[in-house]
């Protein structure tokens, strides 16, 4: 037999409980390169939360998960650039002190960046910290060091 050379990622809403997966295609130039299917409508995204107020805002599912286990911080991984208002009402509701939008360093991210950044600046309450990180890493391929000094 043949394994695929896929990776399977389980994904969770915001209270921990299993909303999905997302498939990765680890071939070499393969189209789709990731195929996301929710179980149910409650979330759209990846959550690593663990209660903790600050919320850190990723494009992919990897850097979410090292943000969450090695920054120590809430995480939510997009899926994708953009922001849906179902993710918006969810960052709302949670009542975070801080934000970080940490979307990868290409057009398409630094351009999802702003527009989510905008949005949040026009919709959280005006004593929430928005901060936006421009790196040419991802928190997927930072040390715990690097990290750390990411946020301080």
């Amino acid at each position: 037999t043949c394994a695929l050379p896929i990776l399977a990622l389980t994904l969770h809403d915001s209270n921990g409980v299993v909303c999905g997966h997302q498939i990765r295609n680890l071939l070499p130039d393969a189209k789709p390169k990731y195929i996301s299917r929710f179980y149910n409508s409650n979330t759209d995204v990846a959550w690593f939360n663990n209660g903790c107020k600050t919320l850190v805002i990723t494009e992919d599912y990897l850097s979410a998960y090292r943000v969450h286990r090695d920054a120590g911080f809430t995480s939510m991984a997009l899926l994708r650039t953009s922001l849906t208002d179902k993710t918006l009402m969810q960052i709302y509701d949670l009542e975070f002190k801080y934000v970080w939008i940490w979307l990868d360093s290409d057009e398409a991210g630094m351009k999802g960046a702003a527009k989510v950044s905008k949005t949040l600046r026009h919709f959280l309450p005006s004593d929430v910290k928005l901060f936006t990180i421009s790196s040419e890493k991802e928190p997927k391929q930072c040390t715990p060091r690097q990290l750390d000094e990411m946020f301080s």
